[in-house]
């Protein structure tokens, strides 16, 4: 008995629906690979100059894109002594090319100064740097042991500092 059904287009439809699976399936792939990448991030672009005049950290906004009062400035002084500063609240509500900002802080002259200056709008790091350089100190004071019974005046190194910045008294 002959088989009078016609089974030759069967094939041909699995195949064509094999290879539409395929090319969908890989253009679905190149799009998730090459549209899905994240845009260009936004950063600032500036030019800062930081320099110590009269024994105080100035800085100057020489090129670039306009500040804002949020911009922080970290200052670390003979390396151990940390302060931040807001430049809202020292004055500038605005920090525009030419402008300058110099910090409240004490004289700062023959001291080790970095500062860092960073941009929270964009959390971009705008100026890092070391602007004068000077003494630094790892601890403040002395940790002095002496023996009371033994101290006599005028002897030379009766007092020994335990810190390790060699202040012996």
């Amino acid at each position: 008995m002959k088989n009078s059904r016609k089974t030759g287009a069967v094939s041909e439809i699995v195949g064509e629906v094999l290879l539409l699976a395929i090319a969908v399936t890989s253009i679905s792939v190149i799009y998730t690979q090459v549209l899905s990448t994240p845009g260009p991030i936004d950063t600032t672009n500036v030019t800062i100059v930081g320099t110590i005049e009269d024994g105080r950290p100035v800085f100057e906004l020489q090129r670039g894109e306009s500040l804002g009062a949020d911009t922080k400035i970290f200052l670390t002084l003979a390396g151990y002594d940390q302060r931040e500063f807001l430049t809202g609240e020292i004055g500038s509500q605005h920090w525009r090319i030419g402008d300058q900002v110099m910090l409240p802080v004490e004289d700062i002259t023959g001291i080790q100064v970095d500062a860092t200056v960073v941009d929270t709008q964009t959390n971009t790091i705008i100026f890092w740097g070391r602007l004068q350089e000077g003494f630094t100190t790892t601890r403040k004071g002395g940790i002095w042991h002496f023996d009371e019974s033994l101290w006599v005046r005028g002897l030379p190194d009766e007092v020994k500092d335990s810190s390790g910045n060699n202040n012996h008294g």
